[in-house]
C-alpha cells in the first residue's frame, strides 16, 4: 500500500501525558514511547511510502501542565517528526485538560469556574467578555502556550485558524474542517 497521489498524510496522536503519575511516582514508559515512533515511521514511510504533512496532537500532552513535561514532550514530538518526515513546523496542538497547570489556578480563577459551570453558556460569554477575568482563567495555560510558540503549532499563535486541506466532513446538518 502507498499514499495515493495528491493525498496528505497525518499523524494523529492523543493523550499521550507525558509526566503521567501514579502512587506519587512518575511512571516513565520510554519503551511505548519508542515504539510509537517505531510504529509511525514503519507505516508512514514503509507502508504508505510517504511523509507526514503534518502531526495533529489533541489533548493531553502533559499530565499536569509543568514545564518539565513540556520540554520532555517536545524532544519525543521533535524525534516523531523526524521519523515521520514532517517538518517541526508542522505539529499541530490543541490542549487538553491534563495541559493545564493546576498549580496557577488562583482563588478568583476558581470561582470563576464555578460561576460557568453553574450558570452555563451565559455565564460563560460573561466571564470570557471581561479581559480580567479570562486573564485569571488563561494564567493555567500559560506553560502551555509557551510550549505550543515553541514548538511552532497555531493554536495559540493565531485568532483564526488557517485551513491545510480543504477537507469538509458533513453529518446530520453539521459541518466540521480540517484546519
Amino acid at each position: 500500500m502507498s499514499a495515493k497521489a495528491g493525498s496528505a498524510v497525518f499523524v494523529h496522536i492523543s493523550d499521550i501525558h507525558f509526566g503521567q503519575e501514579k502512587d506519587q511516582r512518575v511512571h516513565i514508559h520510554n519503551d511505548v514511547k519508542r515504539q510509537l515512533i517505531a510504529d509511525a515511521k514503519r507505516v508512514v514511510r514503509g507502508d504508505l511510502k510517504a511523509t507526514a504533512a503534518a502531526i495533529l496532537v489533541t489533548g493531553d500532552i502533559a499530565f499536569s501542565g509543568v514545564e518539565e513535561q513540556f520540554k520532555v514532550a517536545g524532544e519525543w514530538l521533535d524525534l516523531l517528526a523526524g521519523a515521520v518526515g514532517c517538518p517541526q513546523n508542522q505539529v499541530q496542538m490543541v490542549p487538553g485538560n491534563h495541559d493545564l497547570d493546576r498549580n496557577k489556578t488562583s482563588r478568583s480563577a476558581q470561582h470563576l469556574l464555578d460561576l460557568i459551570r453553574a450558570g452555563g453558556p451565559a455565564e460563560y460569554e460573561e466571564v470570557m467578555s471581561n479581559p480580567t477575568d479570562r486573564a485569571a482563567l488563561f494564567a493555567r495555560l500559560k506553560t502551555t502556550s509557551a510550549f505550543a510558540m515553541a514548538i511552532g503549532a497555531s493554536w495559540m499563535a493565531r485568532q483564526r485558524p488557517r485551513r491545510i486541506c480543504r477537507l469538509r466532513w458533513r453529518r446530520d446538518g453539521r459541518f466540521a474542517s480540517f484546519v
